[in-house]
């Protein structure tokens, strides 16, 4: 009998050992635990605490074979040094263990799958190491190293402390931060000051992609799942005392890091070991496979309207932008092809965020399918979303949609992209050109774009360009071509060197019942001077310009400027354009205080005032917006709001209040001082360079034909001025968007594999023939020519009459 019970300490000894070395490696490896119940180890302090227990016990196995007093010294150390480990760890687990020893009958006799044996086994790791921590005290007591033993358990003690209190104090300031942004009474002003540290934004980015861990506290480590009321063996017990933790929303912890940090969190990549969403779960489902796809990706936002988090292995492959710009029409009709790889064992869907050329609209969708273009279906937004999703979620085929989400912004989404392959897509825009071209950006994604990465750009015309080197060929076109770097792309501005025709006309081909010929004439209008009510957001990514800010706006005449207010974390300030430094520029502000603060004074001010609103990005929701809406909607004169984004990115804000007509865009910055200040003083003179497009039955005598691009664009802006909010859909605006093959705030595009998908979905794809093209190689009519043909249509019609 003596045999057995020598056997099973022995047996006790070695699994207290090896399941707990177990433990950590497989959570090292797989993330398992994090992935379903809370993260044992979210920082390498916790991978030490782990560590202890092993090692610790390891040497008291050691000191026990030797029988020698130096390894009883070491042994009587590490065994004091690893208690506060192994019981932390053991009431962290709670009901775990019980569940544990549950299973274990059962998975021993699963001889067919060996990973749940070891899943089981590395549940059981901290209480196999509290078992043979207790069976070894009396032993190691007896070895009289006591005061070793006091010392090495202090040292445990320590080590947790040093561990976990960052952890605690991170909580607590992330507690305060989220009280302070939903407006609670006595908010801590400085509480995201607080969490301004390298340390805790690498965290908090961390908890924004994991959402806080899977239980509900998670990511935050074995205290605060072991004071969880619902998880934890205290939580429920210490919560009327106020000793208890709480689980964050994963918007919630977005918000806080953008607020933070002023970024957007998927604008980083990933952090290591994370896996969209499915760290370790592909253990659990069906107990997992230990040789399981180390590639495979979850998106738990696919067929969504949110662009999500980043997913690590889907890439952009190429872009390519091909322009032709006509000068007659001060038009440019432009092709962006997109190719996304998909590094992963599965599908994933590619999305994105485009911030448009100032005016400009999406004219074409185009779809490769094994290698053939297929071209895109319009129709209302509403019934091409519920194409989209339906597709992507239930079918599981291939489809890529376009949305307009806002003021020359839209919403990309293409599935799949295949498993290790390309998926290709192409978008059609039209874009008016009168203050330059500019490049379509990508503000928001879900993928990843390489540091070295470059766009293949091709701009062409049949007049001379200015601000590049274009070169004039022997088909008469001039044209210009480069791989831009990706960080250059912004900058990038193309100016015709001739200036546009007064009045020019084109054929509408896709009017069916309308007059089939539009006019359009420019004009240039001129109001009162109006003085200007700035709103600056001050957040972190606008404080390289900071300095560019201060000189722009001490360079305005005087009168001109009334007021400047400067969004802070707690609300806003109201400051002078000299005082204006880099320091204010923190974290992630938002606007709605200070935007509140400048329509207030405008709607009590006596002379004409225009809000202008300098911002960057702002990717989350923000609380107060309703007053603004409200007041935009209600009033019947709102105060008018010109936005000039500072830095590119999504503004979320700008998309809510999209709605109302007093807010105005299609002002692009040129990173210059001088740049801002020339548009400070067109918004100030309040004189505009417009275009009025009327329809007749024949064309004008009196105007050039130029080409049917025109066309689609007057429809374009025809249907945005009838625009009254995207919740008030009128039948007719979106039939006509639908019918010239355009994306609006009422009508959308997708592409679709089968025919069967678009008869459910009562759409039809548009002919190749009538889709916008860009023009090849031969050279248009000259300028001269046609100006002789248009004055020689006019004295004809005179001697005539």
């Amino acid at each position: 009998m003596k045999g057995f019970f020598r056997f099973l300490g022995r047996l006790i000894l070695a699994l207290g050992v090896f399941l707990p070395l177990l433990s950590l490696v497989l959570e090292l490896a797989t993330q398992a635990c994090a992935a379903q119940f809370f993260d044992p180890i979210p920082t390498w302090r916790h991978v030490v605490l782990v560590a202890m227990m092993p090692l610790g016990l390891g040497m008291v196995w050691k000191a026990r074979r030797t029988d020698d007093p130096r390894w009883r010294r070491i042994g009587s150390f590490a065994h004091g040094m690893s208690a506060c480990s192994c019981v932390l760890y053991v009431l962290a687990m709670g009901m775990l263990n019980i569940f544990g020893l549950y299973i274990l009958p059962f998975t021993i006799l699963m001889i067919a799958m060996p990973s749940a044996l070891l899943l089981v086994l590395a549940m059981l790791g901290p209480l196999a190491a509290m078992v043979n921590w207790l069976s070894t005290l009396r032993r190691v007591w007896r070895w009289q190293e006591r005061r070793r033993w006091v010392a090495g358990l202090c040292v445990g003690f320590a080590w947790l402390l040093f561990a976990e209190l960052p952890m605690v104090m991170v909580h607590s300031r992330l507690e305060s931060a989220d009280y302070l942004l939903k407006g609670g009474e006595g908010a801590d002003e400085q509480a995201l000051e607080k969490l301004r540290t390298p340390s805790q934004e690498s965290f908090l980015h961390h908890l924004c992609y994991s959402g806080g861990g899977g239980m509900g506290i998670g990511d935050f480590g074995p205290t605060a799942q072991l004071f969880h009321p619902q998880h934890g063996a205290l939580g429920s017990i210490l919560k009327p005392a106020g000793f208890w933790t709480r689980s964050f929303e994963a918007e919630s912890l977005r918000t806080i890091f953008f607020r933070v940090t002023g970024e957007q969190f998927s604008d980083r990549a990933p952090p290591r070991g994370f896996r969209n969403g499915g760290r370790g779960r592909d253990m659990w489902n069906g107990w997992g496979r230990m040789d399981r796809e180390n590639d495979f990706a979850w998106d738990d936002e696919r067929g969504g309207d949110a662009v999500g988090a980043r997913i690590r292995g889907l890439t952009l492959a190429s872009s390519r932008m091909d322009w032709h710009v006509d000068a007659m029409s001060a038009l440019a009709q432009g092709e962006w092809t997109l190719e996304f790889r998909n590094e992963h064992s599965n599908a994933q869907e590619a999305r994105c965020q485009m911030l448009l050329p100032p005016g400009a609209c999406v004219s074409r969708l185009t779809l490769w399918i094994d290698g053939e273009p297929r071209e895109a279906a319009f129709g209302a937004k509403s019934a091409v979303k519920a194409a989209y999703r339906q597709t992507v979620v239930v079918d599981r085929r291939d489809p890529v949609m376009v949305n307009m989400t806002g003021p020359d912004q839209i919403m990309t989404q293409c599935f799949p992209v295949p498993p290790g392959g390309l998926m290709k897509i192409r978008l059609g825009l039209t874009a008016p050109v009168e203050d330059g071209l500019r490049m379509p950006l990508i503000v928001e994604r879900n993928f990843g774009i390489s540091g070295s990465f470059k766009h293949a750009l091709w701009v062409q015309s049949k007049d001379e360009m200015t601000g590049v080197e274009a070169v004039k060929a022997k088909d008469g076109l001039w044209s210009w071509q480069d791989e831009v770097p990706n960080a250059k792309w912004p900058q990038i501005l193309v100016r015709s060197a001739a200036p546009p025709f007064r009045m020019v006309w084109a054929e509408d081909k896709l009017a069916g019942t309308e007059p089939k010929f539009v006019v359009r004439e420019r004009i240039e209008a001129t109001a009162a001077k109006r003085g200007l009510l700035v709103v600056i957001d001050a957040s972190a990514k606008l404080a390289p310009h900071a300095a560019k800010l201060r000189e722009s706006l001490q360079k305005l005449p005087e009168g001109v400027l009334e007021k400047i207010w400067l969004s802070t974390d707690s609300g806003f300030e109201e400051v002078k354009a000299a005082d204006l430094a880099e320091r204010h520029f923190r974290g992630g502000r938002d606007a709605v205080p200070a935007l509140k603060a400048a329509l207030k004074q405008a709607r009590g001010s006596k002379s004409p005032v225009s809000i202008v609103w300098l911002h960057g990005p702002q990717p989350v929701d923000v609380a107060g917006k309703e007053s603004i809406e409200q007041l935009l909607e209600r009033d019947a004169a709102p105060p008018e709001i010109q936005c000039i984004s500072l830095v590119p990115g999504r503004n979320k804000l700008l998309e809510d209040l999209y709605d109302s007509t007093a807010l105005k865009g299609g002002l692009r910055w040129d990173e210059t001082a001088d740049g801002l200040t020339a548009l400070l003083l067109r918004v100030h003179e309040n004189k505009s360079r417009t275009t009025r497009d009327t329809r007749s039955v024949a064309p004008p005598s009196q105007a050039l034909h130029v080409w049917e691009h025109l066309a689609r664009h007057a429809t374009y802006l025809e249907v945005l001025a009838a625009f009254q909010g995207r919740d008030r859909v009128p039948e007719e605006h979106a039939k006509r968007a639908a019918q010239h093959q355009l994306v609006t705030p009422y009508s959308s595009a997708v592409v679709l594999e089968t025919q069967q998908q678009y008869d459910r979905a009562g759409l039809k794809p548009v002919d190749a023939s009538t889709t916008p093209q860009i023009p090849a190689g031969a050279p248009e009519p000259s300028r001269t020519l046609l100006a002789l043909i248009a004055l020689a249509c006019v004295l004809g019609r005179r001697r005539r009459g």
